[in-house]
């Protein structure tokens, strides 16, 4: 197990700057640093498979296509930052879908 603790100023930033931006996504912050975390480990050792698992009950329900964002959007995400964030956030964990999405598998497990 490894644990990565995120830069709580950065962290306080970044989500203060979705506040601003008044984005729906206000989860983004929490989100994007977990999935970035988890990719860098599962590129560090090699790891070919990320299990992902879902509840269908409540989170597969199809919503509105306005709804939809992608977590790993760094235009948006930049674009957020470059309007709102009052500091460089240079140790909050960022990772692009350029990044992981070549090298991993991710498999929906429900």
């Amino acid at each position: 197990m490894y644990v990565d603790v995120i830069d709580w100023d950065d962290m306080k930033d970044f989500q203060l700057a979705l506040f601003k931006s008044g984005t729906p996504h206000l989860d983004l912050a929490q989100d994007h640093a977990f999935f970035a975390t988890m990719y860098k480990y599962a590129n560090k050792y090699n790891v070919k498979y990320i299990l992902n698992g879902g509840n269908h009950s409540t989170e597969c329900i199809r919503n509105p296509l306005d709804w939809l964002y992608y977590g790993t959007d760094m235009s948006f995400l930049n674009d957020v930052r470059r309007k709102f964030c009052t500091r460089p956030l240079s140790n909050y964990p960022w990772s692009s879908i350029y990044y992981h999405k070549p090298s991993l598998e991710i498999m929906d497990v429900f």
